[in-house]
């Protein structure tokens, strides 16, 4: 269904919500717009595009050099925020991880990936990370990356993707699309630690990684069913 009503200007457009949301505009009122509305652009109507159409029109080109610090150090709390309106921006290019509650950006983490190659996900054993519009399908502790929440990759945009890339003869014919993608933390029998997360050294096989703090702090607030989106 993705495929067939633009999602891809979601991908490209939703980091744009960054600029000028967390300290209340004006122009937009809350609550109209919803994270289920973002993560399905078939549900947008006239009346919710305007809100995007007027944050792409004034934003700022540089998120970094807008939104200063205060949002890396504020405290998410359980009960904080609506859960049925959250939802994930997961930025390669700027290797960020950016918390939404309805057109509010709430808390923005540092995390890292797998290939350095920050292009998308093409087969199984690549290690890139893939994009498009995922949902949280599972949480559950983990003895090796303290935390992990599974994304519902591959969905049909996935599928989609992939055999097109064998029918034009960019992947194998018998490439396997891969699975288990998800959001966790570091490694830290293995030696990996948040300095990894801190730098930008990707060392994960495809997932996105949190330090130990972030992770176990994002893990409390966020609910399975939650949009993310994964996006350059």
């Amino acid at each position: 269904m993705m495929r067939h009503c633009g999602w891809l200007a979601t991908i490209f457009l939703l980091p744009l919500l960054s600029f000028n949301i967390y300290t209340s505009a004006n122009n937009i009122p809350s609550g109209h717009l919803t994270a289920p509305s973002w993560a399905n652009p078939c549900l947008l109507t006239n009346t919710a595009t305007s809100g995007l159409n007027y944050l792409v029109m004034n934003a700022p080109e540089n998120i970094e050099a807008t939104i200063g610090g205060d949002l890396y150090r504020v405290r998410l709390l359980p009960g904080s925020m609506d859960a049925d309106k959250v939802f994930l921006l997961i930025d390669k290019t700027d290797y960020r991880l950016y918390v939404y509650e309805d057109v509010t950006l709430r808390k923005i983490y540092k995390v890292t990936f797998g290939n350095s190659d920050l292009t998308d996900k093409q087969m199984q054993g690549d290690r890139r990370t893939p994009e498009g519009v995922f949902h949280i399908s599972n949480k559950r502790m983990d003895a090796r990356w303290s935390r992990f929440m599974l994304l519902d990759y591959p969905n049909e945009t996935s599928w989609t993707r992939f055999h097109d890339r064998q029918s034009r003869g960019v992947i194998p014919a018998n490439a396997t699309i891969g699975d288990g993608v998800g959001i966790h933390g570091v490694e830290e029998a293995a030696g990996i630690n948040d300095q990894y997360v801190e730098q930008r050294i990707n060392w994960t096989l495809g997932c996105i990684s949190l330090k130990s703090a972030d992770i176990a702090e994002l893990y409390n607030v966020l609910k399975v069913g939650t949009p993310v989106v994964i996006r350059r």
